[in-house]
């Protein structure tokens, strides 16, 4: 998360605000220490560090398939950590559908599209292949023409009647997946909109026309696990935003992806997202 703070505020940085504005943004984000949470033994991120008695973390960020790479892209980018970081990443392949691509941790779209927000990768990368096909795939798991898996919350509530918030996700495509993936969240479909833009807005409309939705947006989820189909009526802030920068981006020709374009630390880096084709295995 501090990396995707840092991401953030590297990219309002360039934006056309007011000057004093995109003076501290840039201000707050080369004070941030994301070397701190970096093992140099790995060369691999910790998860994060204990507030209690200052212990970092014995799990790693690991994957290339992962929300992490923002993480990754913003310490580079800023000299706190070497590139060499990058080719760190697990790259484990599959092929399934005649789609490649690299496995993440629990086969969600957050893991895959997430950084798609903030970065537009080259056609020919495999970035690109690799969001390419987890969108297909998800397409492919709709159900009642609603598409969209991810980390959300459900229809589950514990004993104070709140909904439960787990990882749901493609068992296909996640090293440990641990959800079946009938419950379907909007910002999940509302992320693929840089790739199959058209698709993507048909399920979001099915959602909003199924009544999905309030004055305060989308729905969190729409839990299909059972006969009946249950609306999940909360909505959760993170996911808002997600879906606003990803409408933003659809709307206004990438608009925030331009923006980090021109943030001087995001562009010398930019090498790193021209990585060649997952290798068809």
């Amino acid at each position: 998360d501090n990396g995707n703070l840092a991401c953030a505020l590297l990219t309002l940085s360039s934006a056309d605000i007011a000057d004093d504005l995109r003076l501290l943004a840039h201000k707050l984000a080369k004070s941030m220490d994301l070397s701190a949470l970096y093992d140099d033994n790995l060369a691999l991120f910790r998860t994060g560090i204990s507030v209690d008695d200052g212990k970092a973390s014995d799990s790693h960020y690991d994957l290339f398939s992962s929300e992490s790479r923002l993480l990754s892209l913003a310490a580079i980018s800023m000299g706190m950590i070497p590139a060499e970081h990058w080719y760190s990443l697990g790259r484990l392949s599959r092929k399934k559908q005649q789609l490649p691509f690299y496995l993440s941790w629990s086969g969600t779209m957050f893991e895959y599209l997430m950084p798609d927000l903030l970065f537009a990768a080259p056609e020919d990368s495999a970035w690109a292949e690799n969001s390419r096909s987890i969108v297909e795939m998800q397409i492919r798991q709709a159900k009642k023409g609603i598409w969209g898996i991810s980390e959300s919350c459900c229809a589950d509530k514990n004993a104070d009647g709140f909904y439960q918030y787990k990882a749901f996700g493609l068992l296909q495509t996640g090293i440990h997946p641990k959800r079946t993936s009938l419950v379907f969240s909007p910002y999940s479909a509302a992320l693929a909109l840089h790739w199959r833009p058209v698709e993507a807005a048909e399920s979001l409309q099915k959602m909003v026309r199924a009544g999905y939705a309030s004055e305060y947006g989308l729905y969190e989820a729409i839990d299909m696990r059972t006969a009946e189909t249950q609306p999940v009526a909360a909505h959760m802030t993170h996911h808002q935003g997600m879906i606003l920068c990803s409408i933003t981006n659809a709307l206004c020709d990438g608009y925030l992806q331009q923006l980090s374009r021109n943030v001087p630390e995001l562009r010398a880096i930019e090498a790193l997202l021209h990585e060649q084709p997952i290798k068809k295995v």
